[in-house]
């Protein structure tokens, strides 16, 4: 009677092993299909300089954009994201600005080259700092990279442009247009 209690529970034990891992490998989604959450972030960032002659000096400018970001794939190769947004442009011609936004990002995944998966996004939203508010929207181009089961890294280039406006007078207005570099990393499930 003990050998059969014992082989009853040894059996539910194997089974109960083999059903987890069953459970785990179906569980398991692959990048840009149906249903699949991505967590992750990305900064752009750009920098430009002028020299000029005579006493005019030398003028420079950049700008840096931080953004966690939460993604879903509503359907395959599809995503729709949402970077809130932290944005600081600096320049020596004048102090630096810093705005806080969000923008929405859909975007389509190519999915033929895994582990590499081109993407194109077009990104829009608004950030408003201290002296202004801007309606920001672009577009970017890049290459997410798998490297670890659900992990990947982003390496790209993004188009953004700023319209500008005054919180004080709506007649002053600014349009700042600008190509950056992005990159950034990822985990989804």
């Amino acid at each position: 009677m003990w050998c059969v209690k014992r082989f009853l529970v040894a059996f539910a034990f194997a089974v109960s092993l083999i059903d987890a891992q069953a459970t785990t490998s179906i569980d398991k989604k692959a990048y840009a299909t149906k249903g699949v959450i991505e967590l992750g972030g990305r900064a752009d960032f750009s920098y430009s300089s002028e020299d000029r002659g005579g006493n005019l000096g030398r003028q420079s400018q950049g700008s840096l954009y931080l953004a966690p970001q939460l993604g879903y794939f509503f359907i395959p190769n599809f995503e729709v994201a949402v970077y809130p947004t932290v944005a600081s442009v600096f320049s020596t011609t004048r102090s630096a600005e810093t705005a806080y936004g969000a923008l929405l990002a859909p975007a389509y995944i190519l999915p033929f080259w895994r582990p590499f998966f081109p993407y194109a996004e077009a990104l829009g939203g608004s950030l408003v700092s201290k002296e202004s508010i801007s309606l920001t929207w672009g577009a970017g181009l890049g290459l997410k990279i798998l490297i670890l089961d659900n992990a990947l890294i982003k390496i790209g280039i993004t188009y953004l442009r700023n319209d500008k406006r005054s919180r004080i007078d709506n007649n002053v207005f600014q349009i700042e247009d600008s190509l950056t570099l992005s990159t950034g990393f990822g985990i989804f499930f």
